[in-house]
């Protein structure tokens, strides 16, 4: 069975993207959903049910963002 070495170059360069866009992405969203409720004049609850539907998205595209990224920059070597 071969061992698989973790490319820490990779690893770093993954975990600063991740940071630098999630952080981007999840304002985006949160932001669209704040707008979105206000605009719309929403109650202050469905407001935050809106913000953590908002939260949820964009954690979801950081997450799909990061699978790309480690498609493209590989963390194990084989």
């Amino acid at each position: 069975m071969e061992r698989r070495r973790i490319n820490k170059g990779n690893l770093i360069t993954i975990i600063s993207l991740v940071i630098l866009v999630g952080t981007e992405i999840v304002g985006a969203t949160i932001a669209m959903a704040y707008v979105a409720g206000s605009f719309l004049e929403f109650e202050q609850d469905l407001l935050y049910a809106l913000l953590g539907t908002g939260f949820l998205v964009g954690g979801w595209f950081t997450w799909k963002f990061a699978r790309a990224a480690n498609r493209v920059e590989p963390i194990m070597e084989e």
